[in-house]
């Protein structure tokens, strides 16, 4: 009878090992990495529905040799993003060619949104601003609001602190936000203050007689943000 050795069993071991080359059974288990990058999502929150209501005028409430001037209205407006992005504000006339001309100083002027028109005239028209001095804003929710500096610039991209705040009716105003005294626009997750809408109505020998005449402004405010 033979006896099983050391050597044997290392030998029969040696038979058991994977075979380069040979037939191989594999597993396997896939891992992965997934994610999102998500820009922040931002919106623009107006009071009242974004409606300015000035009622019933009389038509002989308007002057034959001037446009009558109605009273400044204010509201508050808010943009609020998801995370801090700088933010930037437009305005696109819906009734752009519709605003009253030699109701003011051609200068003036070009800041008049159109009222619309009936059978050809045009009714008057709004200049639309941010009020310089009211503008807060917040770098975090956590966060203590900071004061604004409202900032205004056309095509060149070149900022500076607004005046008035009025937008261009012609749609070429863009503004932006920064911390008090500077001149470069901040990242905020919210910024909010007043706007204002001044309003004036052609002079009555421009206007539609013999009809009730709607005022019929319109402007969409755009948001941009990164």
């Amino acid at each position: 009878m033979r006896r099983f050795t050391n050597s044997m069993a290392a030998a029969l071991a040696a038979c058991l090992l994977p075979v380069p080359g040979a037939a191989e059974r594999v597993a396997t288990a896939r891992l992965e990495v997934k994610g999102a990058i998500i820009p922040p999502a931002c919106s623009i929150v107006l009071e009242q529905g974004g409606i300015i209501e000035y009622g019933g005028i009389s038509l002989l409430a308007v002057p034959t040799d001037k446009p009558l001037h109605l009273a400044r209205k204010t509201f508050p407006i808010t943009l609020n993003c998801s995370d801090p992005a700088h933010m930037l504000l437009k305005v696109r006339d819906e009734r752009l060619g519709t605003a009253a001309s030699g109701m003011l100083s051609p200068a003036e002027e070009t800041y008049l949104f159109g009222l619309g028109e009936v059978a050809g005239k045009k009714l008057g028209g709004f200049k639309l601003s941010l009020l310089p001095n009211s503008f807060k804003g917040y770098r975090a929710a956590s966060r203590a609001a900071d004061d604004l500096t409202v900032l205004y610039a056309f095509s060149d991209n070149v900022w500076n602190a607004v005046g008035g705040g009025h937008f261009r009716g012609n749609g070429s105003t863009k503004m932006s936000f920064a911390p008090r005294g500077s001149t470069t626009p901040g990242a905020y997750v919210t910024v909010s203050g007043e706007a204002a809408i001044e309003t004036w109505i052609n002079k009555r020998p421009e206007l539609p007689g013999g009809q009730r005449l709607e005022l019929a402004g319109s402007v969409v405010l755009e948001l941009y943000y990164n």
